[in-house]
This record gives structure tokens, C-alpha cells and sequence, in this order.
């Protein structure tokens, strides 16, 4: 009885942290398709660990173990594998027939930051592994570019408030927050510029046809850029903090590309 316990109790842990995960977050504001995200994720650590511990423990009691035991740890890790397996596969064809872009996509957007004539930008990356600010799949690389990776489950888990999100800061029509290498920044509308009041804009150069157009962007902080891989074609951003006028920056913007 004293030889089967351990490995009825790994089949315990097995089962109740594989339900506890499989649960999901509980916070009400999550949507439905990124709880699928986190829970396939979760499965996928969890059962891992799990894997390697039955692994483990069959190879190092694999003599004292009986018939039944080594039956239960063989099924054990078939199931583990099946499962995850079936769950991922699954969630990935649920994810890609109900996102937006009906499967992952590599989108990138360049950008620069402008606070009262200054150039801003973002803080370096600390993770040496992973050499990004940001979420795997919202984030920047110490290279002044917006990188969208995988299946966003809403084109509003993409938007440029949400990219500034997984920075760990905050941008909206009326003002940003983010850490740059200069500390951690934050400039709101009538904040003095200049000893003027100023004001957050967006500029865009795009793609039309075959030129390329810059333009001011209204609605900032819902701004969703072009799927691009590349740029150009794709996207480059323009977020300047200032006292002048939206046209006038506009008028030398065009100047420049024409005379560039």
C-alpha cells in the first residue's frame, strides 16, 4: 500500500492543479478568447512539469515498481500527453476561426516619440532571454518598433492603448505614460510645452497605392496598424507631444518626404 502512494498522489496533483488551471482567470474584464489563451498555456506548463516529474520518478523506482504501478504511470503520462495535445490543437482551431485576422500574423509599425522638440525612447529590455519590453505578443525589441505577434483575440488587444498596456504604461487621445530610457514619462494635454500649453498628436505615414502618405490620426489611442510584416509597407508613427500646430507639423512632414 506504502509503494502505491506515491504515485496516487502524483495522479492527484495531476488531476487537481489540471482542473485548477483548466479554471482560468477570474477577473470579469477578461474576454472569453484570452481565457482560452491563458488556459492553454497554463495546461501546457503545468502538464509539462508533470510530465517530467512521473518521467522521473518512473526511471528512478522503475525496479520496485510493480505491474499496476508502472500500468498507472504509463497511462498517467499518455493521458498527460493526449490531453494537452488535444486541448491545444483545439483551442487553436477555436482561436483562428473566431479572431479577426483568422489566424497569427508578424505585424510590425515603426515609431518614434517626441516630447517638446525631445526624442523619447522606450527604456532597453532586461530579460536577456527574451530582449523585449512587452508581452510575447505585444511588445518591442529596443528597436523603436511595434511587433504583433500570434492570433490577437480582437483587434482591440492590438490597438496602440494596448501596445503602451504591455509597455507598462498608458496612452489615450488626451495623453501617454511609459518607461523610457530617461525614467518614466508622462505628459497629459495643457501640461506646459514651451512654456505653452500643449497637446498629444499622432501622425501616420501609410500606404496608398504606391505612395506613401502621412496623415494626423484622430482617434490615437484606438489606432490599429496596417498589417505589415515589413516597413515600409508598413506603418510609421509619429507620436509628438507639442505646442504647435497638428498642420504645420503635417506641411513638413510632406516637405521632408518629398525632399528626402
Amino acid at each position: 500500500m506504502k509503494a502505491k502512494s506515491p504515485v496516487l498522489l502524483i495522479i492527484a496533483i495531476l488531476l487537481s492543479l489540471t482542473i485548477v488551471f483548466a479554471h482560468g482567470p477570474s477577473e470579469e474584464e477578461e474576454s472569453g478568447l484570452q481565457k482560452i489563451l491563458d488556459w492553454s498555456l497554463s495546461l501546457v506548463y503545468i502538464n509539462s512539469g508533470l510530465l517530467i516529474i512521473v518521467t522521473i520518478f518512473s526511471i528512478i523506482k522503475y525496479k520496485t515498481l510493480t505491474n499496476l504501478q508502472k500500468n498507472i504511470a504509463f497511462w498517467l503520462i499518455i493521458t498527460t500527453v493526449v490531453i494537452t495535445t488535444i486541448f491545444i490543437v483545439g483551442s487553436t482551431l477555436y482561436l483562428n476561426a473566431v479572431s479577426p485576422t483568422r489566424g497569427p500574423v508578424h505585424w510590425h509599425a515603426d515609431f518614434t516619440i517626441e516630447v517638446c522638440g525631445k526624442n523619447i525612447e522606450i527604456a532597453d529590455p532586461t530579460n536577456i532571454i527574451t530582449n523585449r519590453i512587452g508581452k510575447s505578443d505585444l511588445h518591442e525589441h529596443n528597436d523603436m518598433r511595434i511587433h504583433i505577434e500570434g492570433t490577437p483575440p480582437s483587434l482591440e488587444a492590438i490597438d496602440l492603448s494596448s501596445f503602451f498596456e504591455a509597455l507598462g504604461g498608458t496612452f489615450t487621445d488626451s495623453g501617454f505614460s511609459a518607461p523610457t530610457t530617461g525614467g518614466f514619462t508622462i505628459v497629459n494635454n495643457h501640461d506646459l510645452c514651451n512654456n505653452k500649453p500643449g497637446k498629444l498628436l499622432l501622425f501616420v505615414e501609410g500606404q496608398e497605392g504606391i505612395q506613401r502618405v502621412w496623415r494626423i490620426e484622430q482617434k490615437m489611442g484606438e489606432y490599429i496598424i496596417a498589417g505589415y510584416a515589413k516597413v515600409p509597407p508598413g506603418d510609421r508613427l509619429k507620436i509628438i507631444f507639442t505646442d504647435e500646430d497638428p498642420n504645420t507639423i503635417l506641411a513638413k512632414l510632406q516637405e521632408d518626404k518629398h525632399g528626402s
